[in-house]
Formats: structure tokens, sequence, C-alpha cells
């Protein structure tokens, strides 16, 4: 491994193989087992309020059906695109997408799950699947005239280096999709934003989960993520939509039968997006191969990828997670999922 790339590393190779990190890596991959079709239709953030607005601040569409909302215009602007990657392709709904339409005739896809959900994936012999971490991704130079990151930046840590391989990784004149929750890292929203909630919807419970709830590698550099992008790509943007600073954190600290009050929140999303109230929790943006270097990330010890990776998580709570983890725990927890729909 090239010695530039090492200094350019938040953790190192040697801290991915501590107890922290292995444990972190496992929750991501039985959190990727979870989700299907089915199961990602019933998240709250994919409440058909909110869906029929992404559409309209995305794609100016009326229709958010098979992801029209963001991914038709790169046909219409970009036209056919020769060699396509995907970082962190989950089940592969996107990357089916673009071939299905005649984005390119194939896509590479690196996945940290590809083994574990092979059984959910949607099946395609022109997506082709290896498995990989991500933080550590090494990527040919000058090769791919598209790479897509859709939801998957922010459950990095290595994100200095990881978009430098991106930026290096594409052809000179290739392009970059960015699709990603830029807000709070680990859910933990600031106060300005929680006032706000709890000022608006003042016969609501607003309330925010501790960061031991949050498992895995999820958001975990998110607040850092929209600077280190605009930093790396920001001289080379195409195109650039920011918006979520309400519903997001609605839907996070809020009681599922809360949902009875969406369309006033997603008016309120549109109102602080305009007006720059509250900074915004999703980014969708296209960029361009750029001559930036690596943007120099700043080095986490081993105490610091502990605390980040491990907070302390009080005893009965403790007790709490056992019980989740456990055969009984995960079939309950399924179970919810879907009740959550209706109550």
């Amino acid at each position: 491994m090239m010695t530039e790339q090492l200094k350019n590393y938040t953790i190192t190779p040697e801290q991915a193989s501590c107890p922290h990190y292995v444990k972190a890596l496992q929750q991501e991959i039985e959190c990727g087992k979870d989700f299907s079709e089915t199961e990602l239709k019933v998240l709250r953030i994919n409440h058909p309020e909110i869906l029929k607005y992404k559409a309209k601040v995305l794609g100016n569409k009326d229709t958010y059906e098979n992801f029209a909302d963001w991914v038709d215009f790169l046909i219409a602007d970009y036209g056919y695109q020769e060699r396509c990657l995907s970082l962190g392709s989950g089940i592969g709904r996107v990357e089916k997408y673009l071939v299905s339409k005649g984005f390119t005739h194939q896509m590479e896809t690196i996945e940290l799950c590809a083994n574990e959900n092979e059984k959910i994936r949607l099946k395609d012999e022109k997506i082709n699947t290896v498995k990989g971490d991500l933080n550590f991704v090494e990527l040919p130079p000058d090769y791919y005239d598209f790479i897509l990151c859709h939801g998957v930046l922010h459950h990095l840590i290595n994100l200095e280096y990881v978009l430098d391989q991106i930026n290096k990784s594409l052809k000179p004149n290739g392009i970059f999709l960015v699709y990603e929750y830029i807000g709070e890292t680990r859910w933990q929203f600031n106060e300005s934003r929680l006032n706000y909630l709890r000022k608006n919807f003042p016969d609501i419970s607003i309330k925010q989960q501790p960061v031991w709830r949050y498992r895995g590698f999820e958001s975990v550099r998110s607040g850092d993520l929209f600077g280190i992008l605009q930093q790396q790509f920001g001289k080379s943007c195409k195109h650039s939509v920011c918006y979520g600073g309400v519903y997001f954190p609605f839907v996070t600290t809020t009681p599922p039968k809360a949902d009875a009050q969406m369309a006033r929140v997603i008016t309120l999303d549109a109102d602080v997006t305009r007006t720059g109230e509250l900074s915004p929790c999703y980014h969708m943006g296209i960029y361009r191969k750029n001559d930036v270097p690596a943007i120099p990330a700043k080095k986490w010890s081993d105490e610091m990828l502990k605390s980040q990776l491990s907070p302390p998580i009080p005893y009965w709570n403790q007790l709490v997670r056992l019980l989740r983890e456990s055969p009984l725990g995960s079939s309950l927890i399924k179970i919810k999922r879907q009740l959550n729909r209706y109550f």
C-alpha cells in the first residue's frame, strides 16, 4: 500500500483489527441482512409524503416511483456511461434501475454485505458485486466514467481517503453522484433543531435517542461529510440539492403516531430549506473529477476509535440489548417494524 495513502487514513488497517472495529463491522453486516424491499418500504423516512416531497426537491417530478426523482436526469443530461461503479450498493435497487434504463450496460459494485444479503439481493447478471470494507477500498486510477455513492459515505470513517480514491479513479471527464445523509453525527441533533421541533409541535413528545443506540458505523462521521465533500469536489460541482432539516429529525425523535402531522412537517422542511434557518440533513450532488489533492485526515487514536464505536451503555440497557440480539428479540423487532406503519 502506498505511503501517501497510509498518511491519509483516519484509522489505519491495524486499528481495524481491534475488537471495537470488528464488532461494529459485524453489526453493519447484520443490519444489511435485515433490509429487504418490503422492510425498506415501511421505514418512516419512506413515508409517502416524504417521498412525494423528495421527488419535487430532487427532480421536479410528480412521481417517486423507481428512483425517477433523482436518477432519470442522469440519462437525459449525461447519456450512456461505459464503466460504472457503485459503492455500498445494498440490495442493488438503484443499480438495477440504472441498467434497466440504459444508463449503462452493467454495474460494478463493492458492498460490505455482498454475501450476507445475497438471499434478498435483486438478481441481475449485469450487476457484478464483490465484498469489501469501503474504509480501505483501493480503486484503479482513471478507470470509471461514473461512480455512485448512495447512503454509504455517512457509514465510513476514512472519508478523506475514500473521496480521494474516488476522485483519482474517475476518468478525466468522469461523473460522481452523491446522495447522502449529512446531518449530525450519530443522529445527535443540536439544540437549535430540537427546539425548532418542540416549538412547532408542542403536543408531540420530542425525544433524542442516546448515542449508544446507534450501532455499527451509522452516521459515524456524517457531521463532517458535507464539508469534506466540498473541499474535495466543490470546485467541480455541477448540481447540488440540500434538504431534510426538519423531516428527518422529526421521524427520528417522535413516536410513529406523529406521522399524522407529516404534511405540516414537509411544509416546514421546505420553509427552512429556503430560508436556511436550519442546516440540511440530506444532500444530492453531481461532481466531476478534479485536480484537488487529498484532504488531510485527522487521525483517530485507539481511544478515540473506542469512544466512537463503543460508547458506554447503562447496565439495564445492556440487558435489553442482549435480548434484542437473541433470536426471539430479532423476531419481535421485525414484527414491531411492521406495526410501526399503523401506530
